[in-house]
Formats: C-alpha cells, structure tokens, sequence
C-alpha cells in the first residue's frame, strides 16, 4: 500500500512538471501558482511516505529474528498451582490438569511417547465435579499437551472451580511495620 502511495505521488509530480514544461507561463498567473502549491504538496507527500515510519513499523522485528507470538484468550481460565490439582482420566490413564478453561484444558503428559488425537475421558475437579467431554490433541510441548474440548466446559462450574481453588490456596502473609507507633 505504502509502494503504491509513493507511485502515485510520483506520478502526480511528473503530470505537473510536463504540464509545466509543455505550457509554461502560458497557463495564466492564477494556474501557475495553483499548480505550484500542487507540485509543493505532492513533493512534501512524497518525503513524508519515504522518510516518517510509525511505530507499528518500527517495531517490526528485524530480519532473522522472529518475535514470540501472544496468544490472546478470551476464556475463562483456572490455573493450577503445582501439588495437588484436578486429574484427567482417558483410558487407563491419569493426567495432572495444569489449567482448565472453557474450551480446553492443558496437561502434563509425562514421558508418554504416544497420545491419541482424538480423545474421550474424564476431568474430576477440586469441587468434587466430574466433566466428561470428547476433544483433540491441539499440541505437544515436551511433558506439556493441549486438548481442545468439541463441546465447551459451563463458566459458572469453572467459576466455581476457581473459587474452590482460591478457598485451598495458602493464604499469603505479610508483615507491616507501623510508621506511627501508639505513645
């Protein structure tokens, strides 16, 4: 788009220099000065599309080098601290959840070699609820797997789940020093 721009401009002030040199003050005082401003504007144009970058070009990264991708998710998320969190259970097998959302969950798959890539099983939360869903294999990342549910978990049992979680997380403790001792 940016090309295309400078093509143009480029082209607008080439029309109004072969005007210029094919009429030349012929054109009257008036179109003369008209023409000018034009060929001004045109030029100004053309150094601003050349030279100004915006800062979505400025922050292009550089060839070679690839900047990490952020994925956006709208879900609903729970997040499991490490230690004791939901299983999930497809087949004969137990998986620990490391977060839950609406329309996935991701899991630590351990040092299996082989995972199916679509799947049936079973979730038992914190709450005490079981999820059964039906899902595929969306990624692999050494220990860690994705699974994408065909049929999206309720927010209201995940917003139960979370408040399950907070109940059993340790609560943080501080220690504040007053500033302003009672006499």
């Amino acid at each position: 788009m940016r090309i295309l721009a400078i093509v143009v401009n480029l082209a607008q002030i080439a029309l109004i220099l072969a005007i210029y040199f094919a009429n030349g003050l012929s054109l009257g005082d008036a179109l003369v000065l008209a023409m000018f401003g034009l060929l001004i504007f045109a030029f100004v144009n053309l150094l601003v599309l050349l030279f100004y970058t915006t800062a979505s070009e400025r922050e292009q990264p550089l060839a070679g080098r690839e900047k990490p991708v952020l994925i956006k998710r709208r879900d609903v998320r729970v997040v499991y601290a490490p230690g004791p969190g939901p299983d999930l259970a497809v087949g004969r097998r137990t998986y620990a959840v490391l977060d839950l959302a609406e329309n996935g969950l991701r899991f630590n798959l351990g040092r299996q070699a082989r995972f199916r890539k679509h799947v049936r099983g079973r979730i038992t939360l914190l709450c005490g609820k079981c999820i059964s869903f039906k899902g595929s294999l969306l990624r692999r990342q050494g220990a860690e797997a994705a699974l994408g549910f065909s049929h999206p978990v309720d927010i209201p049992l995940l917003l139960e789940e979370q408040k399950v979680q907070a109940a059993q997380a340790v609560p943080a403790t501080c220690a504040f020093s007053d500033p302003y001792p009672a006499p």
